[in-house]
């Protein structure tokens, strides 16, 4: 059976694979592996406006400080007190929490110059996607 994206819930992954025959098998797994990662966010109501598949590898793209600070919670990471803390420590906080709860993968997180209240993450493959999903499900 196809894997199926509908652009109006999803409209920054491709709406259909079926569309791309030639697509290899772990493009398709990023795929389903994106799908799967933004179902589970939007539920957890962690906002990741920017996830896509890009030469098969998901892309997280930019995060607010306070999803970010959600997401490294949501992995096991210490609450950083009342406080949503500055870019810096949310970096830190998150490539640990990231590292733990994947079993060693790896996800860069940089502080955006321009807008202080935002961090970028960078890519991940479908495999760490995956281990990513195992450790935020209910």
């Amino acid at each position: 059976m196809p894997y199926r994206f509908h652009l109006d819930q999803h409209p920054a992954i491709i709406h259909d694979s079926t569309a791309f025959p030639n697509t290899p098998a772990r493009t398709k797994r990023s795929f389903k592996a994106a799908r799967a990662l933004r179902e589970i966010c939007e539920a957890y109501r962690t906002d990741l406006p920017e996830l896509r598949v890009r030469q098969g590898r998901i892309t997280l793209g930019t995060c607010r400080l306070a999803d970010a600070v959600r997401l490294a919670r949501l992995l096991g990471a210490s609450s950083p007190g009342p406080d949503t803390p500055d870019a810096n420590d949310v970096q830190v906080l998150l490539t640990q929490a990231f590292s733990s709860a994947t079993g060693g993968g790896a996800v860069g997180v940089s502080v955006r110059q321009d807008a202080s209240d935002a961090v970028e993450l960078g890519a991940i493959d479908a495999r760490t996607a995956r281990r990513l999903i195992g450790s935020l499900r209910f």
